[in-house]
Order: structure tokens, then sequence, then C-alpha cells
């Protein structure tokens, strides 16, 4: 699909779904949640890094066969509703979010069949 460069408004208007997977490239820390739900917003950007202080861009977006062989289950830090599992054998798409520091910071899965 490769390189977008759009600029960051909200995971929901970047990836057009409600939920999925992202995951902290500095620390491989992953969180599976439903990011249009103010309960969940919290606690994904409770682990955000210091570079959040800058304008972030979705910087590439690819298709993945199986979004289960590109996560560390032993990283997902939260999963409110146990959909990790859910996770195995699914195709998603894969998005990039860089700082305008050229400093990537999430990856985002949106799994095909999620809301």
């Amino acid at each position: 699909m490769g390189h977008m460069n759009k600029i960051f408004e909200s995971f929901y208007l970047s990836t057009n779904q409600q939920s999925g997977v992202v995951v902290y490239i500095k620390s491989g820390q992953a969180v599976i949640c439903n990011w249009a739900k103010d309960r969940d917003l919290p606690l994904l950007f409770s682990y955000a890094p210091a570079e959040m202080h800058e304008r972030l861009y979705v910087s590439d977006v690819s298709h993945i066969q199986d979004v289960a062989t590109e996560i560390d289950f032993d990283c997902i830090i939260y999963d409110r509703h146990g959909d990790a599992q859910k996770l195995r054998g699914t195709p998603a798409i894969s998005y990039i979010f860089t700082t305008s520091s050229n400093v990537d910071i999430f990856i985002v899965y949106a799994p095909e069949g999620w809301i």
C-alpha cells in the first residue's frame, strides 16, 4: 500500500475502525482496545512516549496476512475483552505513525472484520 504522510487526527479517522492493536515501537508493548470509547483512551495515551507533543503522520500502510505473526503476545499489556486469541489467522492493515522529526512511535493494526 505504501507511504502516505497523512496527518494524524485520530486512530478512527486514520483506520476507519474503532478498535485494533496499538504497538509502541520503542518498548514493544501492545494495547488491544476500542479507541473510539473514552474509557480506553486514558490507558492508551498514558503509555505514550514524550514525542507525543509532536505532530504525528501515517507514514506507511501495508496489508498483513496474519496479524498474530506481527505481535509479541507476551508484550500485550492491555486486552480488556480478551481479543488477543481472535487475532490468530486474521489479516489486518498496519499503519505506522511517525512524528514530524521522523521518529516512528506506533504501529496500529486494524484487523479485518473488527469494528
